[in-house]
């Protein structure tokens, strides 16, 4: 299963928040934080913040990591 956005290809953010990947995924943010210590996700380090490629986001999903 691949995440599909509620956003069109065209406006679909290029990065994700942990608590964006957590609401889309339907998991917790523990769980996402979990996934990225895991080594299942990789984070981009903005600056403070901490992100998520849409592209891996997919890939986690379509590779079973968020089952």
């Amino acid at each position: 299963m691949v995440c599909r956005h509620v956003y069109s290809r065209s406006m679909e953010p290029a990065t994700y928040t942990r608590r964006e990947v957590a609401e889309l995924l339907k998991v917790s943010v523990r769980t996402v934080e979990r996934w990225e210590a895991a080594g299942l996700i990789t984070p981009l380090r903005i600056g403070g913040t901490v992100r998520f490629r849409a592209e891996d986001v997919d890939s986690l999903v379509t590779a079973g990591g968020a089952a």
